[in-house]
């Protein structure tokens, strides 16, 4: 029996993004370091929009694959991507959505928003990257292996 714990692969990552998303907007309303940046709310919306695109890059590698997008199953997948952005980063999609949770701090404008961004990271790199890079390894093994050794996690 596979010892799991309890929130590995439970939890839809747009959902986490989300939390943590309101998380930072609870904490900068508290913020007595707001700061006035200048240009804070286009650079915001420009993070934002470079994550939407990096995530969406991912996801439509995985469609052309014919493999699954799920990633609460990730055993499911019927084919290791490593092509396109997949020869950039492992992870585009968490690093799209890890860009948009930057874009929502810059544009909170608060430096304790950034606490937002990092439980973020953490949650995802715990409960759902490390449970599906099991499951690609237990799936494609060597193949796995090689493309884990020649790609980076993140960036």
């Amino acid at each position: 029996m596979e010892n799991k714990a309890p929130l590995e692969n439970k939890v839809p990552p747009p959902i986490i993004l989300i939390a943590a998303l309101f998380i930072m907007r609870a904490i900068a309303s508290f913020d007595p370091f707001i700061q006035a940046w200048a240009y804070s709310i286009s650079l915001g919306w420009l993070f934002v929009i470079i994550g939407c695109a990096i995530s969406l890059s991912g996801m439509r590698s995985f469609v052309r694959a014919k493999t699954t997008v799920d990633p609460l199953n990730p055993q499911k997948a019927s084919r290791l991507v490593t092509s396109g952005i997949f020869s950039f980063t492992r992870n585009p999609m968490y690093l799209g959505m890890a860009a948009i949770s930057v874009g929502g701090a810059v544009y909170l404008q608060s430096p304790l928003a950034v606490f937002g961004v990092v439980a973020f990271v953490v949650y995802i790199q715990r409960f759902q990257i490390r449970p599906e890079e099991k499951a690609m390894q237990t799936l494609f093994g060597e193949q796995f292996a090689h493309y884990k050794q020649r790609t980076r996690r993140w960036l």
